[in-house]
């Protein structure tokens, strides 16, 4: 009896040091490292000497795009509500390292995905103690920091796009049009040597004279001379510097870890918005990044996963499989997925080299 009750305790033992490892860890099996491709001219390469919508053009897009920042000491997002699971003190204090794998959606900072081809960005933010921090359930970093590398590479890189879609946002006491005069006032950090540049100078035409189906390349770029920036915002109306987010775009999510539901829920999409041909004037974004599921049927599957990070390591690859990849584009040319550096199986590289050909085969 002492044998089988000391067996059993030896297996309980185990267990919890397994659920402890699971629930404090927060390393990833993913590293991002410099392998020497770089896109910083990837619209303007796709693009050439056309002058499509705005819209049409294919592009690769991030997902809770500025998270690098998260890890297992990062600090509850004050928007997170009373009932979050995040705000359990006992579930924080065994399972920080998975709620910051779960919420860590890219590996690198703004400017490296910058470098790397992205340029659509999934932006969160909440608005403590006078200043905006990005997030994703828990904080990430300074807002700033990201702005500041947005607008140096914009300034360094004529023919650009970036789409910056504020999807999340707890504004505090400010609304949105604090948010707009802060993104026209804020300068990038005097390291950078550019006085007076602020990433409403990348905005060449007026959003309320223009409407986002009829926007061009050469009406953002200024024919090429210039980057340019779009602008989505939950406001009512569209002002100087945005859209209306709400009119704007369509961007379905799929929430769920199931490579074959995610794929199925994706070709799904990709053929009601062919054959009906919706939402042409918006941007249509194909959400293809896993979600982190606790529920019962669907947590053993996020366990295994371990990451959002290393989830879309491994799914990103398979994009690139799909027999009908251009039907995807067509339908929603932006590609939005977590991890969108990742370079297992050359998932970086082969995406960017398709969109570049697919732009130069497609927009006219």
């Amino acid at each position: 009896m002492r044998k089988i009750l000391k067996n059993i305790l030896i297996v309980i033992l185990f267990l919890i040091v397994v659920l402890l490892m699971i629930g404090k860890s927060s390393f990833d099996f993913t590293s991002w490292k410099y392998d020497g491709n770089e896109y910083n001219d990837v619209i303007k390469m796709g693009v050439g000497t056309s002058n499509p919508r705005v819209v049409d053009i294919a592009m690769l897009g991030a997902h809770d795009a500025f998270t690098s920042g998260i890890d297992e000491k990062s600090e509850v997002d004050i928007a997170e509500d009373a009932g979050s699971i995040l705000r359990n003190r006992v579930a924080g204090l065994l399972a920080n390292g998975l709620f910051s794998r779960l919420a860590k959606a890219q590996e690198v900072e703004a400017s490296t995905m910058l470098v790397q081809g992205v340029r659509y960005f999934d932006i969160r933010l909440s608005f403590i103690d006078g200043n905006w921090y990005t997030k994703h359930g828990v904080i990430s970093g300074l807002f700033s920091d990201s702005l500041d590398e947005l607008i140096r590479f914009l300034y360094e890189n004529t023919g650009e796009i970036a789409i910056l879609d504020f999807q999340h946002v707890y504004l505090g006491e400010n609304t949105y049009d604090n948010l707009l005069k802060y993104l026209e006032l804020h300068e990038v950090k005097p390291i950078f040597n550019l006085p007076g540049i602020t990433l409403t100078s990348f905005i060449n035409y007026n959003p309320q004279e223009i409407s986002l189906g009829e926007l061009k390349y050469n009406d953002v770029t200024t024919n090429g001379t210039r980057a340019g920036v779009v602008i989505l915002m939950k406001t009512e109306q569209a002002g100087e510097y945005n859209y209306v987010y709400q009119d704007s775009i369509r961007s379905t999510w799929h929430e769920d870890n199931s490579t074959e539901i995610m794929l199925t829920k994706i070709n799904a999409e990709v053929v009601l918005i062919n054959s009906n041909n919706l939402d042409k004037d918006k941007f249509r974004v194909n959400q293809a990044q896993k979600t982190g599921l606790y529920s019962l049927n669907k947590v053993a599957t996020t366990l295994v996963g371990w990451s959002l990070l290393d989830m879309a390591a491994n799914f990103n690859p398979l994009i690139l499989e799909q027999n009908n990849l251009d039907d995807w584009f067509k339908a929603m040319p932006i590609l939005m997925v977590d991890n969108a550096t990742s370079q297992k199986k050359d998932f970086n590289k082969r995406i960017n080299e398709y969109i570049i050909v697919y732009n130069q085969e497609n927009l006219h």
